[in-house]
């Protein structure tokens, strides 16, 4: 029977482990998510720098187009291979790169002015000085309405940025150095705000720094989708559009976890700690915990002489 055994621990990896093939450990998994964190989906911002040729009306929309930006999808690459036999099964040698388009889905106002600007936009590229004539309801009788226009006249740049999900804000040493201050009892505002005047000493919040950023060079709206419209359907209005693009720049910023932050960290928890203790220190300080104790000692005192009974 334990022949058996251990044949079935062997096939199934139940057996003894390795150095080579060590057992999953559950609190090295938990470890590791809990200092480099996961990534979440629904923490991203997208910048959106058109052509310089769309009108002044057309280029405000993006001051709010970001916001409304539902979903994002990522550049995908590939890999241009060519096959290549000598002997044995065929290799695939790489030469190239192919990038994928990148979808965008956007939430509609009432009047669609979102539409309009990657209509706009497309009209840069393919309609004579971008004027969109080809589309207006005074459309011209001059020739060269869907004459193309210049390629750099046509093209902008889209930036995703992706934050982690436990960013925080900056705010510099003197910053931290207050809050150690507040948490051991100690009010900085005679320095930093004498007479009630803020000297502006403590620097403002910088914003979080996102984890990845990644630039679409050379982008433009290919394919501006339809929208579906139906009495029955009483969703919102979404948006599809198909940006493509030449090439790609990615940066991975470093984020405040893992090596390199040990004293930050440490900092960190000992004003956490502070605060923890803060409590206790001050009713010793003010007699307040020891009249608690003493409260809490004569109330349990008597509730054991109420439950006494004399026979």
């Amino acid at each position: 029977m334990s022949i058996i055994q251990g044949i079935l621990d062997k096939a199934l990896g139940l057996g003894n482990t390795t150095a080579s093939s060590p057992a999953f450990d559950t609190n090295a998994f938990s470890s590791e998510l809990s200092k480099h964190g996961v990534a979440k989906s629904h923490n991203f911002a997208v910048t959106i720098t058109p052509p310089d040729i769309l009108s002044p009306a057309i280029k405000a929309v993006n001051g709010w187009l970001p916001l409304r930006i539902e979903s994002i999808s990522m550049p995908s690459r590939s890999l241009m291979t060519t096959e290549q036999r000598y002997h044995g099964p065929i290799r695939y040698m790489p030469y190239s790169i192919i990038y994928s388009p990148v979808n965008i889905t956007v939430v509609l106002s009432e009047n669609m002015i979102e539409r309009d600007f990657f209509m706009a936009w497309q009209d840069a590229a393919i309609s004579a000085f971008g004027k969109g004539e080809s589309r207006s309801y005074n459309r011209s009788t001059e020739s060269g309405i869907y004459d193309s226009n210049y390629y750099d006249d046509a093209v902008g740049t889209l930036i995703i940025d992706q934050f982690p999900d436990h960013a925080e804000q900056e705010t510099g040493a003197f910053s931290t150095a207050l809050g150690v201050a507040q948490a051991i009892g100690i009010d900085p505002t005679p320095i930093v705000r004498p007479l009630g005047f803020d000297l502006g000493l403590i620097p403002k919040a910088k914003p979080p720094k996102p984890g990845v950023s990644i630039r679409l060079n050379e982008c433009f709206p290919r394919t501006v989708n339809e929208v579906q419209m139906g009495w029955g359907n009483d969703e919102l209005a979404k948006l599809s559009i198909e940006m493509i693009y030449f090439d790609i720049s990615e940066k991975y910023n470093k984020i405040d976890t893992g090596a390199g932050n040990e004293i930050v960290d440490l900092v960190r928890k000992g004003i956490k700690a502070i605060k923890e203790i803060k409590p206790i220190v001050s009713g010793v300080r003010d007699g307040t915990l020891l009249r608690n104790i003493k409260s809490g000692a004569g109330s349990q005192l008597g509730n054991v002489k109420s439950n006494i009974k004399i026979f």
